[in-house]
């Protein structure tokens, strides 16, 4: 028999001595088999703490997620190829990773699932006529229908609509148009003007 192996008591097959269970019978093992951190046999090996691997002792890091042999209370070992440290699990990680390797937690600890799409940076265009500033799109102000000055059609057509008197302001802050008569934004309760005035 080899000592890395265990012989199931019910029907008598070998098994290897990382399995509490028999492979033929699934009869649970009743026979000791020593710590793996400690030698059998002439098979020195050790358990990383991180993802329960049994390594040879040969290697100082784990042959499945590179992890360093280290006994308890000990700090782990560094290596220059291991720049980050995971809040989460204190694995060693290398620098291009974004992820740590074996728990997955974000780099920076605050990173939630998926990606966010970088914001849009929005063009606007303040209407020469209101001052309403409007989205880069529009041709004509959401506020007062004029057409937009710089646009090719801002001819003759725009000269003759600025007779039209104004029916809304446009808030300083948030850009939405208000009627006249209010003092304060409809939507952001800025002031009108920008400042408040005694009226």
């Amino acid at each position: 028999q080899d000592p890395q192996e265990w012989v199931c008591e019910s029907c008598k097959s070998l098994n290897p001595v990382l399995h509490q269970n028999c492979i033929k019978c699934a009869t649970k093992r009743n026979v000791d088999i020593p710590s793996m951190n400690t030698q059998i046999s002439g098979y020195d090996s050790w358990e990383c703490p991180i993802c329960k691997h049994t390594s040879d002792s040969s290697t100082k890091q784990c042959t499945r997620c590179n992890d360093w042999d280290r006994k308890p209370n000990k700090p782990r070992k560094k290596s220059s190829v291991y720049t980050w440290e995971c809040h989460k699990c204190s694995t060693p990680n290398h620098e291009s990773n974004k992820r740590c390797r074996i728990c997955i937690s974000w780099r920076d600890g605050t990173r939630k699932m998926g990606k966010r799409a970088p914001k849009k940076k929005l063009n606007f265009w303040q209407c020469q006529h209101c001052q309403f500033k409007n989205d880069g799109f529009g041709k004509k102000c959401l506020n007062c229908q004029k057409i937009k000055d710089t646009s090719p059609f801002a001819n003759d057509e725009a000269k003759q609509d600025n007779t039209q008197p104004l029916t809304s302001w446009p808030c300083h802050r948030c850009g939405n148009p208000n009627r006249l008569e209010r003092k304060r934004c409809l939507n952001c309760q800025a002031w009108k003007g920008g400042k408040r005035e005694d009226f």
